[in-house]
């Protein structure tokens, strides 16, 4: 475009002609930058979202199909190693197809946090290929910029699936519930987004804590209604128009704290003026359980985890006190990978229980 704008004032060399080439030359950069640049990927795989099925499966058909989305933190193997032997491995469940379940990653680790095996890190990223890193620091105040990562890249090479599941690798998801609430789901999904919503939360003004948010980042001191990052479910077309307004109004910092910029701030600005704004709906009663001492119901199902393994389960009173959660928040400590197997073993049994025979999809 240029040349062609030169050539003409050179042809007719007058003063008018070179001055537009010179403001275009000049803005025509600024116009193109209109948009935040998309994360650098340092390593990824487009095709990890491929919807090539056997013609068996093809003609098929099923309801819905499912991308979870896995924040994790590069030093994490452990995390991501149970979540690929556990929920990670169920494919078809319930007329739901998993299409892909994906971890996002930051390229470096943080000044203050233990290094990463790098040799342990490629050789699980060549062996699974389901590691999505990106070219920012692997640190809690990055969660957002891995997070916008992972809607662009969601949007980019993943719009093969209609619904997205967004949750954290301390977080052992109940695969089996998930999939049956979300094959009973019509095919038109509202522009919602369903979570355990935080209303009127105190945001943090200390600026040595890591939860801070500044006035700069959003103004008021109580932050908008906004979803708990434990678990919240999303349809694509709501993923797109949320990295799409994030490319557009976000050009430069953001806020730091994920879920409330993700799911408050951004929805916040998408709803002024629509007439079909984006809904949060509440499901934290009846989806979401911490695995915390701190928690009222810890003590019951901790009865349940610390059963031994040849006492057989009461499945009837599990399903009573917790048979609607999809989300169950492991809390770090030194037993957390037999906690999680633990949890996993009964939410499968309880399953199976349920339908009294085995699921190929487990």
């Amino acid at each position: 475009m240029y040349r062609r704008l030169v050539k003409i004032s050179r042809k007719r060399w007058n003063i008018p002609a070179i001055l537009i080439t010179l403001v275009l030359m000049l803005v025509y950069p600024l116009l193109i930058q209109q948009r935040r640049p998309k994360t650098i990927l340092i390593h990824n795989n487009e095709n990890l979202c491929s919807t090539k099925l056997s013609s068996s499966m093809a003609n098929s058909g099923y309801s819905h199909t499912v991308v979870i989305v896995v924040i994790s933190s590069r030093r994490n193997f452990l995390q991501r190693k149970l979540i690929r032997e556990t929920y990670g491995s169920v494919k078809i469940l319930n007329d739901v197809r998993i299409v892909a379940v994906v971890f996002m990653l930051g390229s470096q680790d943080a000044p203050d946090a233990s290094e990463t095996d790098i040799t342990e890190l490629e050789t699980e990223r060549a062996q699974f290929g389901d590691l999505i890193i990106g070219d920012f620091v692997d640190t809690y105040r990055n969660l957002s910029r891995k997070s916008i990562m992972a809607y662009d890249w969601l949007v980019s090479y993943c719009h093969e699936a209609d619904i997205v599941v967004k949750t954290d690798d301390d977080v052992m998801v109940n695969i089996f519930k998930l999939t049956e609430e979300l094959g009973l789901w019509p095919q038109k999904i509202p522009l919602n987004i369903w979570c355990a919503v935080h209303f009127n939360e105190m945001l943090n003004r200390t600026e040595t804590s890591p939860y801070y948010v500044s006035p700069e980042e959003y103004p008021n001191d109580i932050a908008p209604k906004h979803c708990a990052g434990v678990g919240y479910i999303t349809p694509m077309t709501v993923v797109r128009k949320i990295a799409d307004e994030i490319s557009r109004s976000y050009r430069g910092p953001v806020c730091q704290q994920e879920d409330i910029f993700m799911t408050g701030i951004v929805t916040e600005k998408i709803q002024f003026g629509k007439k079909e704004p984006i809904e949060l709906i509440d499901r934290m009663v009846q989806w979401v359980m911490y695995v915390i001492e701190n928690n009222p119901n810890f003590t019951e199902l901790w009865k349940v985890i610390e059963q031994p393994h040849n006492e057989t389960i009461d499945f009837v009173e599990f399903r009573r006190l917790f048979g609607t959660r999809l989300f169950f928040l492991i809390n770090h400590g030194a037993d957390f990978e037999t906690v999680y197997r633990r949890m996993w073993h009964i939410v499968k049994s309880c399953y199976h229980d349920e339908r009294g025979k085995s699921s190929d999809g487990s």
